[in-house]
């Protein structure tokens, strides 16, 4: 998947199918551990189902701590996978 969004970015042919914005796929591990924490997942399940080989120390150094209102079920956002906006293979335009 980085190789594909690399290519899309450097598309030097604007006319073809080309991102105008870098993206990494550490952006998709990032919202993945976001939005499993807004659910209530602890930080030491997330690291075992990303196969963090330094555990939850590594975690919050990398995506920082777990925000102090999301401790109280009421007040976590719970987000969604399914975006409530246009889907990404709806913006990007293929020929």
């Amino acid at each position: 998947m980085r190789h594909e969004l690399q290519d899309l970015f450097l598309e030097s042919d604007k006319s073809k199918p080309h991102l105008d914005k870098q993206l990494t796929s550490h952006g998709a591990r990032s919202f993945y551990v976001w939005a499993r924490r807004s659910q209530g997942v602890s930080d030491s399940q997330i690291a075992f189902e990303l196969n963090q080989v330094g555990g939850v120390k590594t975690l919050e150094q990398v995506y920082g701590r777990v925000p102090k209102h999301w401790q109280d079920p009421t007040k976590r956002p719970n987000f969604s996978w399914i975006p409530k906006c246009e889907y990404a293979w709806t913006v990007i335009k293929y020929d």
